[in-house]
């Protein structure tokens, strides 16, 4: 068959621009899946996420996540970082980490930076650096231990605690019917395990408020006895808790009991008498001023206490303290909350702080019907570096006891506050602010949050010993209350 000329010139007119076509799409499609690059790395999340609190450890870490898989060498010191906390960075599972070399500090903020240089798995960079902040939450102590004689059958309390050289603790307090009462004596270990418990009879109302190991690993208790608790006592025993002498004091109450220097016992309640550890005769008796209701060890073998007299308005006292020599002469002696009309104050314990210096608990009722807390900072010279006071009464009571924890001090409110039975624990910083911390988040299965936290020793650098008592129902009725020992931590 004869093909025209002119039919295969049209022919090729037409298939020329199909086949130019075809080869630009075959181009184009080539070039296009060569040129397709990995996707960019973007932030997914981060903890805390930017503007929220850091509420868990402050050890960290905080952490960043990205949409792509990240090149784990990316993350260095230099590419993810906290501006003024030295840390060390780590990438596993999708996650950079940022962990500080030292805790966080509490009510801060900060600020992390991820650099633009950090990169994919495909090694394509994150390109726009990347910085969120965030706030750390409020200090807490939270219950390591919480530890409570819930099938006894009669009542209980603790209401002091000593440290043993052995490591272990030694608790004082009371158990029986409220007239009828005996001295409670215990050694435990550090989960609140007795390795032993007595009862020393007490002559009626007995209460023991504080406790001391003495040098041949028995101890000293000091408190209360008697009818109605009337007179003071002071009771040595042995190693296991067995009674080796006691005395009693008729009409003179008895708040607390240390070692001397030389092993013999510190007593103050109406004043301050030194007694023999072996045989407790009396030694000597301090001259000092006012109803002593603390005390502590000072330099060169002296002693500082906290006492209150008479204000200028009765029944207002005021809050002082003083200084007695190892012989028991008075050194000095200073006041420090003033008792005046509708302002009075009660003094309650001492304690030595970390860096050498005192701190004088109390109680003060500014408005002759909710009582609050004081406390005051002084030296060895008795001048006093700063006062504090619960103004509106928030603790619910004057701070009974108290102890040097961490770079501050804490000290112990066992009163009901606020329609709840706690214990609120407070603490000051070396410039006498305070924080009100109160365990409404210490549980249990099955009870009330009922705590009446009496006194407190540092264990550690973190944590706290501290004993009282609790109730076990969950109603407004009154119910039996049970010893209580708990193990604080700060976090």
């Amino acid at each position: 068959m004869k093909v025209s000329t002119r039919r295969v010139a049209s022919l090729r007119s037409c298939l020329v621009p199909l086949l130019v076509g075809a080869a630009i799409l075959s181009s184009c499609s080539k070039n296009s899946t060569q040129s397709n690059p990995p996707p960019l790395p973007v932030v997914a999340g981060t903890y805390p996420s930017s503007g929220a609190v850091l509420s868990d450890s402050l050890t960290g870490p905080i952490t960043i996540t990205f949409t792509e898989a990240m090149k784990p060498a990316s993350f260095t010191a230099t590419t993810f970082w906290v501006d003024g906390k030295p840390g060390t960075v780590s990438y596993a599972n999708g996650i950079a980490a940022f962990k500080p070399t030292t805790p966080f500090a509490h009510n801060e903020s900060y600020t992390a930076h991820v650099a633009g240089s950090v990169s994919s798995q495909a090694g394509v960079q994150l390109g726009t650096a990347y910085s969120w902040s965030f706030t750390t939450r409020d200090w807490t102590l939270m219950p390591v231990v919480v530890k409570f004689d819930s099938a006894a059958a009669e009542e209980a309390g603790a209401w002091a605690v000593t440290p043993c050289t052995d490591g272990k603790y030694g608790i004082a307090g009371w158990t029986g019917l409220s007239g009828n009462r005996s001295i409670y004596l215990a050694k435990v270990d550090s989960n609140g395990v007795a390795l032993w418990q007595k009862t020393v009879a007490a002559g009626g109302y007995g209460q023991a408020s504080s406790i001391v190991e003495t040098q041949d690993h028995g101890f000293a208790i000091a408190g209360l006895g008697g009818d109605f608790g009337s007179a003071g006592l002071l009771i040595k025993t042995d190693a296991t808790g067995n009674v080796q002498w006691q005395k009693s004091f008729q009409g003179v109450g008895l708040y607390g009991v240390t070692l001397a220097a030389d092993g013999n016992l510190i007593t103050w309640g109406g004043s301050v008498a030194k007694y023999s550890v072996s045989t407790g005769e009396l030694l000597w008796t301090a001259t000092t001023t006012g109803t002593v209701r603390g005390l502590c060890a000072g330099p060169a073998g002296s002693y500082l206490y906290t006492s209150e007299i008479p204000g200028d308005f009765d029944p207002a006292k005021s809050i002082c303290g003083g200084r007695i020599d190892a012989a028991g002469n008075s050194v000095w002696f200073k006041m420090y909350f003033h008792g005046h009309y509708q302002e009075g104050y009660s003094a309650r314990a001492m304690a030595a702080s970390a860096d050498g210096n005192y701190a004088v608990f109390g109680g003060w009722d500014p408005s002759q019907s909710r009582a609050g807390g004081v406390a005051a900072k002084i030296n060895a010279a008795g001048d006093s570096l700063w006062t504090s006071r619960d103004e509106h009464g928030w603790f619910g009571g004057p701070i009974t006891s108290g102890c040097r924890f961490r770079d501050g001090l804490v000290g112990f409110v066992p009163f009901q506050t606020d329609n709840h039975a706690m214990g609120p624990v407070v603490y000051f910083t070396n410039g006498g602010a305070w924080i009100d911390y109160r365990p409404e988040t210490w549980t249990a299965p099955g009870i009330r949050q009922a705590f009446w936290v009496y006194s407190g020793i540092p264990r550690g650098s973190d944590e706290l010993i501290a004993v009282g008592e609790m109730t076990l129902e969950n109603d407004t009725a009154a119910k039996p209350r049970k010893k209580l020992f708990l193990r604080l931590r700060y976090m």
